[in-house]
């Protein structure tokens, strides 16, 4: 069974609430994650290296004289937190994003673990959202 399959098994097991997609070039699974007073959105994308997770909508930075503040916040992040990367998308999107290796050795990516990454990243995220915030609210 593919990480993929694998993964879908296991959300499904315990009653996630996700939706698939099965393309030729590569399937993904996305889901919503509630933070603070908004939903965030997680991406993740298989192929047979590893996986992509991308969570979106964790903010929008819609005045452009809060750029300079909120780029240096995703920096400060990017030092402080290297599971993750932060950065600000073409859609001017606050961004998490991260590669998990699956195993070379025999292709394979214990759920599990993924879901800890998942959360690991999420407290990462719940903890800088209120430095977010401030940013844009200031």
């Amino acid at each position: 069974m593919s990480a993929f399959e694998d993964f879908k098994e296991f959300l499904e097991e315990n009653e996630y609430i996700f939706t698939f997609e099965e393309d030729e070039e590569r399937p993904v699974i996305r889901f919503g994650q509630k933070l603070d007073n908004t939903n965030v959105n997680v991406m993740l994308f298989f192929n047979d290296d590893f996986v992509k997770i991308f969570v979106h909508n964790i903010a929008n930075i819609s005045d452009e004289s809060k750029m300079p503040a909120c780029l240096q916040l995703a920096n400060d992040c990017n030092k402080q937190y290297n599971f993750f990367k932060f950065y600000i998308d073409g859609d001017n999107d606050f961004v998490a994003e991260d590669d998990v290796n699956i195993d070379v050795t025999d292709g394979s990516l214990d759920p599990e673990i993924l879901m800890g990454i998942l959360v690991a990243g999420f407290n990462i995220i719940e903890r800088i959202y209120p430095k977010l915030m401030k940013t844009l609210w200031a």
